[in-house]
């Protein structure tokens, strides 16, 4: 949709599907002097990239982890590096390269060549003026704190979770940044979802610092120049093993979404606000999946579910926002179903029907929007009965 709005007058007005698909026709009724190549990046879902690509005048490079594509497009399997490969890597980042070349061979071995988990090893070698074989030392006792069926190869693991246990003894609180950093989308986590109220701003630097200095982030900024990380996403998969294995992985997605729903400014309306919205949303929507559904945490996630709503209602996506508040109402009504006396939570419900009501009034669906309004007051005419006296109660009914 971004890349059709340079060259299709009038398309940013239309909803995000809406306009790919007119991009995607462009491109193929163009008469270009060559074929375009478009690049779709981490595809997760097949059935996407079906409706999604051009009918012709362009090539389609897909990456993905997704393998049973049946045919429908020639694949490429893009391997390890080959061991020769893998220790002239190494050989690049050692300081000693005339006697580091048989423990570069063994460090291959021990990592499977796997380039990745090569990256941050001779990057913790070089940065503790440490030998290969020294490296390899700490690999066996790592390993075996690999999460069971761990979607990554145990050598990665204990790469990474060196990387991690140093961080960790640089800066005490570089692990608890980098289980915050695991909840949300890999690429550009603002700086200012972390307030001072949870980290002061010295701390966080150094936390910050010790996790760039094993290479387990990187340093980024935002389009309007405002500071950010960019984090892989197999750390992230570790990070979040090893928050599993510590059964802290459900208070870490309760810490995440409360961030990710107090950065979401809902009462004010500037450019710059609206920038951040859309600069949050994906790590909105990202957290939400790792969120508590249940227990008192959980109305963060139906908030945070509501914020993504709200921010897709003002950019058009009428069908995403829907998607957003019919997942906000499912939380609200488990929890109002457990506890049919906490009024709290029926509110929650009667607001995220409200909202469905709302979309579902904007796409012409009159009739399914009626039935949601009501649902949505029959609520509030039962809370404004039992407590009379309650301003809020109320309000919601008129």
């Amino acid at each position: 949709a971004e890349l059709g709005a340079r060259f299709v007058p009038g398309l940013d007005a239309l909803e995000p599907e809406k306009a790919a698909r007119v991009t995607l026709d462009h491109i193929t009724a163009a008469q270009s002097p060559r074929p375009w190549l478009l690049v779709y990046d981490n595809a997760a879902d097949i059935s996407v990239i079906r409706k999604m690509t051009p009918g012709d005048n362009a090539h389609v490079l897909i990456t993905t982890r997704v393998t049973d594509w049946h045919g429908e497009a020639d694949e490429l399997p893009v391997d390890v590096f080959s061991r020769e490969t893998a220790i002239e890597f190494l050989l690049k980042q050692a300081r000693d390269k005339d006697t580091a070349q048989d423990a570069a061979g063994r460090l291959a071995d021990a990592l499977d060549c796997l380039p990745l988990a090569m990256a941050h090893a001779r990057s913790y070698c070089w940065g503790r003026s440490w030998s290969f074989d020294q490296y390899i030392e700490h690999l066996p006792e790592l390993i075996k704190r690999a999460p069971k069926n761990a979607a990554y190869p145990t050598p990665v693991f204990a790469t990474f979770s060196l990387a991690i246990e140093q961080a960790k003894a640089e800066c005490a609180e570089a692990e608890t940044l980098m289980g915050l950093y695991a909840m949300f989308a890999p690429d550009l986590i603002p700086r200012w979802l972390f307030p001072l109220t949870l980290m002061d701003e010295l701390t966080f630097s150094d936390a910050l610092a010790a996790l760039s200095a094993v290479s387990l982030v990187m340093l980024d900024t935002l389009p309007d120049g405002t500071p950010a990380v960019s984090v892989h996403r197999l750390v992230q998969e570790v990070m979040r093993g090893r928050l599993r294995d510590a059964e802290a992985l459900a208070a870490t997605a309760a810490q995440a979404v409360t961030l990710a729903d107090e950065a979401y400014d809902e009462h004010t309306d500037t450019l710059e606000i609206a920038a951040r919205r859309d600069a949050l949303l994906p790590h909105a929507v990202e957290v939400s999946k790792h969120a508590p559904k249940r227990g008192a945490t959980a109305q963060k996630t139906i908030f945070n579910w509501r914020n993504i709503g709200d921010v897709r209602v003002r950019r058009g996506d009428l069908s995403g926002a829907l998607s957003a508040f019919e997942e906000s109402m499912a939380i609200a009504q488990r929890l109002a179903d457990a506890d049919p006396g906490n009024a709290g939570w029926q509110r929650d419900l009667s607001v995220s029907l409200n909202k469905i009501a709302d979309v579902l009034c904007a796409q012409g669906n009159l009739t399914d929007a009626l039935e949601q309004y009501r649902a949505s007051m029959a609520i509030a005419q039962r809370l404004a009965d039992a407590d009379p006296g309650n301003a809020g109660w109320q309000r919601d009914l008129s």
